[in-house]
């Protein structure tokens, strides 16, 4: 199976970009990546409260069930998105990489690793099912417009169980 890695980007300070996410999946040719100004909340739940604050603009956040006037909040199926922009492709190396980045760009840290299985793949569209060591998720990427590096990163969260709120 071929394997993915989030990792957290911190920059200097003066760099011309914030620190970010990058989200890396494992292809032939190299590591396609993607640069989230933010996670998904669902995923900043599994990775635990140390996650730094957004970067960047917001997310779509998780869609309304409709069970918030009931007392009971439903923890699937969720819905939320954050947008990416498509990077270069990146060397397989930082897979298991982690520290300084050439060029004086700051550092990277590894937060989750694991495996994906690609769903369906069309242009501008990935479906993939992460199994990482703390994410596991349906995710689709999605190509904002043709042409263009702004992706949309959606994932779902399957678990219908309904929970009471405290």
């Amino acid at each position: 199976m071929p394997r993915f890695v989030l990792l957290r980007h911190e920059c200097p300070a003066g760099y011309e970009k914030p620190g970010h996410w990058d989200f890396m999946l494992e292809w032939p040719e190299g590591l396609r990546t993607w640069e989230l100004r933010e996670l998904p909340a669902l995923w900043r739940t599994a990775l635990g409260a140390d996650m730094p604050a957004s970067t960047g603009p917001a997310s779509t956040g998780p869609a309304s069930t409709g069970l918030e006037s009931t007392g009971l909040e439903s923890t699937g199926p969720t819905t939320e998105s954050v947008r990416a922009r498509r990077l270069a492709d990146h060397r397989h190396a930082y897979l298991d990489y982690e520290g300084p980045v050439s060029h004086n760009r700051g550092s990277v840290s590894r937060r989750d690793r694991g495996t994906y299985r690609v769903i369906r793949e069309t242009s501008g569209r990935l479906e993939i099912k992460l199994a990482g060591d703390r994410l596991q998720a349906d995710v689709i990427l999605e190509l904002e417009a043709e042409g263009g590096i702004n992706w949309c990163l959606w994932i779902e969260k399957k678990d219908s169980r309904p929970v009471v709120r405290k």
